[in-house]
Formats: C-alpha cells, structure tokens, sequence
C-alpha cells in the first residue's frame, strides 16, 4: 500500500519534465530569440551568430591562411590536426609552416597514416603556410568549427623578424585601411601577402598595382621598425572592398613556392611588352601580366630553392615575340643610396625585394668591384648577417674587434667569384664562446684596397 502512494507524485515529476522541455524547446524555437555566450578570456559578450562553421576555400599547392573560427576558449591555442582532417579531400597529404619551416611545421604522413612535425598549436591571431596535394578543384575547401575570434583581440608585433598575423575581421579591406593610422604611417616597413608585396623607403609606400584587400581568413607577413614590441587591433573602418580576380600569366609558366622575392620592374609607360618573367638560366622562376601603359609591376621571384649567388635575368613577352634581357640589360636600384647600378641580381643577396628598371635610357652608375657592405640585423641578439655584391674575383676579409682592439672573430677570409654573398655571425669568439653584451668594431677589406667599417651592438 504505501508503494503505490508515491505513484501520483512520479506521474507528476515525469509531467513537469516534459513541460520544461517544451517549454525551452519553445524558447529556442524562436526566430527573434538571441543566445549570449561569455567569450574571449570572459570579458566579452557574443551572440549566437558568433558561432557555426565557416569554409575557408584553399588552392593547390600553396594557400597562405589564418584560423579565424576555432573550437577553443578566447585567442587559446588548439591542435592543428583536427581542424585540418576536417578538409573536403581528407586524408590528403598536408603540411603547414608557420614562420621557421624547419622547426614549426606539421604534416600528415600518407604512409603511417599520423601526424607529425614540431607545429602542435595554432591560434587564430597568427598565419600559416598550408601546402596541399590536391588531386582535384572540389574538395578545395577547409571548414572552420567554433567561435569567430572578437574583432578587437589584440596583436603583438616584434621588432626585427617577420611577423606572420592572421586577419579575422568579416569585412574586405585593403592594408592602408585595415591598419591603424599610426602603426602604417610610423611604424609598418613592409606588409606581404600571398601574391602581392608593399615596401616603405624613406618614408615612402611603394607597390604595383596589384595590392588586393585583406580577406576574412588572410594572412599576411609584416615588418616594423625599432626595437621594441608594438601591440595593435585591426581597424575596422566598416569597408568591405571587391576586388578583381589576378591575371595568370599565358605564354610564361612556373611553380609557386612557400615564399617568394618581391621583384618590382620599371618600364616605359609606352612599351608593347605584355608579360615579364624572372629566370635562373632557362628556368622561369616567375612572370607577371603588364597592362597597357603601366610603369611598375611586381614579379614575385621564386628563388628561395636556388643557390646563393645564382645570376637572375629577365625575359619579356610582347604577345608576338620574346626578348631576353641578359645579365647588363637591367639596372638595380641601390636602396641605400637611392641610385641605379648596372648590374646583376643574384639570389640570396639577403635583401627582402628588389627594384630594376628594364627601361632602355635609365641612368646608372657602373658597379664597383664590390658593393657596400649590408649587416642586419644591428643590434642583434642571436646572429647578424653580412651581406655585399662581387663585381669581379677579389680575396675577402672580414674581422672583428672589441672596443680595446682585440681580435674577437674573423667570419670571412679567403678568395671569392663575382657574385651575390651573404656570411652570418652568431656571437662567438675564437675559441667558440659566446661573447658578451657590448659594441664591436667590424672591419671589411679586399684585394683592390676597399674598405668598409662600422659598429656592431650586442644585445642578449
């Protein structure tokens, strides 16, 4: 008997569970009704729109992109394995880089069916390099689970180093907009996207016409001046820009890689020439599309795989014939002393663009035997490199000295060809110890009698 007085009181808490369930299906059932979540480290309020899945579309070959959406709490990093399974054409064989490809890279392994490399977490305020071998156009996508990253998250720029940032607003915009005022006007020295580069000399933006806005899921790699840490919020001036498709090239063809050389070529506002390409012997290693009457464009020159001092020459198209240029066909701009030279670009000349004017009368200076001498970073607090030009065979030295005149290093000493060179020097002594903080005398002969000095800051 007393078992089945609890019967009612069953039936009643059964009842008043099925109404509460109704009664929040009910609530989310309606259209107008908005679901706030606590967001970004707990301090911001997002609505339900916040959250779903993106598709980020990718390319074959290389895609340079960020992660704006992920499953994660605030700007907290997550494994890249996961996102990336969750691609149209998994299992494929991917692998990204982020910044130094040899130590933060991860790639999936067809053979053992795993994932490997150092690249264990990413966050949605840092870009990434993502190869792909695709065998098809319909699975190039890759969708993004999780929450939109709050548009203003802050970002951190370091001095001295490219800076590999994600972009994560959902309006289009180009650079000079995207950027706050101050950072683009005072303090931003380059800003490099996937196929277009924007460089500052003295004060001044120089560019093709090819810069495109920064798109939801970019990324792009830029540099600033100074020696400490600058930490910005993207600008989001309510702008969401169109832009046309890029114009591949038709009668020059050539492999992209993970990272190119800005090239930016001068030429007569007047030529008949159609397309410029970038070569290593017979190898195209780039070309570009000249519309009618431009004056500058930019080759992204990919010689990242070619030996340093490799002689680069320039082929142009006219839709009806081709003309080599040669290796004294072409002037370089000397960024130091704003000048034309008539010489010859080699890769890994250590410098992050070039400009060449390919127009017939431009004024230059015949090239010395040797070019001034290049060190960067300075100060320094791991490795500076030196960098300079050979115009002809000469024997080299380069020795270092602390301020009481003591020999500390000598990084280069021997006899080398023309051509492009670039020596590092990681600190040490002679006998391999690491010196100590200070200022050091670099001093830099060769054969004919040339000399360059200057000072040297360590800073650890």
């Amino acid at each position: 008997m007393l078992q089945n007085q609890f019967v009612p009181m069953r039936l009643f808490l059964v009842s008043l569970t099925f109404l509460l369930l109704a009664l929040q299906l009910h609530v989310h059932a309606q259209p107008d009704q908005k679901i706030q979540t606590i967001h970004n480290k707990g301090d911001t309020i997002c609505n339900e729109d916040d959250f779903g899945i993106d598709t980020l579309p990718l390319q074959k070959g290389w895609t340079w992109l960020s992660f704006p959406r992920l499953e994660r709490y605030g700007n907290n990093t997550v494994h890249p394995g996961p996102v990336l399974e969750r691609s149209g054409c998994f299992p494929i064989e991917w692998d990204m880089h982020y910044k130094n490809p040899i130590n933060n890279n991860i790639y999936f392994d067809m053979g053992q069916q795993l994932w490997l490399g150092n690249l264990t977490a990413i966050k949605s305020t840092e870009g990434y390099k993502l190869y792909g071998v695709v065998p098809d156009n319909e699975c190039l996508y890759l969708p993004l689970h999780g929450g939109k990253l709050h548009p203003e998250t802050n970002i951190t720029l370091e001095p001295g180093e490219e800076n590999w940032i994600g972009y994560f607003l959902t309006n289009d915009q180009y650079p000079w907009d995207a950027f706050p005022e101050d950072l683009y006007n005072n303090h931003l020295t380059e800003i490099k996207a996937q196929y277009w580069t924007m460089v500052k000399m003295q004060g001044r933006w120089y560019t093709a016409g090819n810069v495109t806005p920064i798109k939801y899921g970019d990324m792009v790699i830029v540099k600033i001046n100074g020696s400490a840490h600058l930490t910005f919020v993207w600008n989001n001036s309510e702008k969401d820009e169109e832009s046309e498709g890029r114009q591949e090239t038709e009668y020059f063809e050539f492999d992209e890689q993970a990272d190119y050389l800005p090239v930016f070529v001068e030429t007569d506002p007047e030529s008949d020439i159609e397309e410029i390409a970038i070569l290593a012997g017979d190898e195209v290693k780039g070309a570009v599309v000249r519309l009618p009457g431009d004056t500058l464009v930019q080759i992204n020159a990919y010689v990242m795989d070619m030996p340093p001092g490799t002689p680069l020459e320039f082929e142009t198209w006219s839709g009806l014939k081709s003309q080599r240029t040669g290796k004294s066909g072409y002037a370089v701009l000397n960024q130091q002393t704003r000048r034309y030279e008539q010489r010859t670009i080699y890769s890994g000349e250590n410098k992050s663009f070039q400009f060449v004017s390919l127009k017939p009368k431009t004024e230059a200076d015949v090239l010395p035997m040797m070019t001034a001498l290049a060190c960067s970073p300075n100060p320094f607090n791991d490795k500076t490199v030196f960098s300079f030009t050979l115009g002809e065979e000469a024997n080299l030295q380069l020795i270092i000295y602390d301020q009481i005149g003591k020999v500390v290093a000598i990084p280069v000493s021997g006899t080398f060809d023309a051509g492009s060179y670039s020596f590092t020097w990681n600190g040490k002594d002679l006998q391999g110890r690491q010196s100590g903080n200070g200022v050091y005398i670099y001093r830099f002969t060769n054969s004919s009698g040339q000399e360059y000095s200057g000072k040297l800051v360590l800073i650890k």
